[in-house]
């Protein structure tokens, strides 16, 4: 007889011999089940160079293919990397050899590839300079550190390194959830130290000597007001503002970096005048000229009259006085009249008039 059995079934054998005897026997037969194989990937999608992990159920044993991109190949659960998109094969069995029942099932892994990823050169640039970095090779862009940088998802931004160094920005590029990186390397060089000295205060009719100094060569550049300096680009420079000015110092050191700082030299307008009443014009050389003295004076315009109202001296010059003469002779002793008409140097005019004595020989 032929039997099928689903499960382990024993069966009983009767036979009876010529003479009427009966004998009999039994006989077990081991149905081994065959494997109902499921298999999962978690995940079926993964990146390049990235995991999933193999599970089957359903079977005692198991071997998966292709076996070379996967960790165990006979175990129920185990990972894989492939490079490619892999259809993995899982044969299941139960029993023991050589009675082994076998079925088996398979799965898709789908490798999404990388995206390439590049970035700019190496940038340098001074302290407290910016520079545009940029990364190319997929959609999505993210660049770390954020610190000092415009727009952290853009594949192009301006960077703000704050102090001097190498600094190192990397952007990370994603394209389906996979992602690459780049690097950039930005140099920040240091700035030159530069001192133009501490700001101060002079009066119009003065002159200050600026000094500026560095841990390079400095130099004065310029005067807000436009006005040249007697020495361009020198650590060292006498200035007579007449308003309220500032000055420019300017350094570069061997990296090509450049400083500047700023001194302001404050201008007061005082101004002040005296004009004597008597001068002495007898040789002795004390007392010989008659002329208003003071500071901060632009201009004086003198003029000296006699007693009838005759111009007897008349001058523009503001260092040259009335030597008592007229004509080359000098003038008979007695009282004169003066009138000065004073500019100032901060622009200011006064006339002022009145009587200078002019006096002889005295013994």
């Amino acid at each position: 007889v032929t039997a099928t059995p689903n499960t382990t079934t024993t069966y009983s054998i009767t036979g009876t011999s010529a003479l009427g005897c009966i004998g009999s026997t039994t006989t077990s037969i081991v149905v081994i089940p065959t494997p109902t194989i499921s298999v999962f990937g978690s995940p079926l999608t993964i990146c390049a160079g990235k995991t999933t992990t193999l599970s089957a159920i359903g079977a005692t044993n198991y071997t998966w293919s292709p076996s070379g991109s996967v960790n165990n190949v006979n175990s129920a659960s185990t990972t894989a990397n492939p490079v490619l998109t892999t259809t993995y094969t899982v044969d299941g069995t139960n029993g023991t050899a050589p009675n082994l029942c076998t079925s088996s099932h398979t799965i898709q892994i789908l490798v999404i590839q990388n995206p390439t990823v590049t970035a700019s050169p190496k940038q340098i640039i001074c302290e407290g300079q910016t520079t545009l970095i940029y990364a190319n090779g997929t959609t999505n862009y993210t660049w770390s550190p954020s610190s000092g940088v415009d727009d952290i998802n853009d594949s192009t931004t301006y960077i703000s390194p704050v102090g001097s160094g190498v600094f190192i920005y990397t952007v990370t590029g994603s394209n389906n959830n996979c992602t690459s990186t780049a690097t950039v390397e930005v140099l920040v060089n240091p700035l030159p130290i530069v001192n133009a000295g501490v700001d101060t205060t002079i009066n119009i009719d003065n002159t200050v000597t600026l000094t500026g100094f560095g841990n390079t060569s400095v130099g004065f550049i310029n005067a807000s007001d436009g006005t040249p300096l007697s020495c361009n680009y020198c650590p060292t420079v006498t200035v007579n503002p007449q308003n309220s000015t500032c000055y420019t110092l300017e350094g570069i050191n061997e990296y090509g970096c450049r400083a500047t700082d700023v001194v302001c030299v404050t201008v007061t307008k005082d101004w002040s005048v005296f004009i004597p009443n008597a001068f002495t014009p007898n040789g002795d050389i004390h007392n010989e000229v008659f002329i208003p003295m003071g500071y901060a004076i632009d201009e004086i315009k003198l003029t000296i009259y006699d007693r009838w109202g005759h111009v007897v001296f008349k001058s523009n010059d503001t260092v040259i006085g009335w030597d008592g003469t007229k004509n080359g002779k000098i003038c008979e002793q007695g009282v004169y009249v003066y009138q000065a008409e004073i500019t100032a140097m901060s622009g200011e005019k006064v006339i002022r008039t009145g009587h200078v004595t002019l006096l002889g020989k005295t013994k």
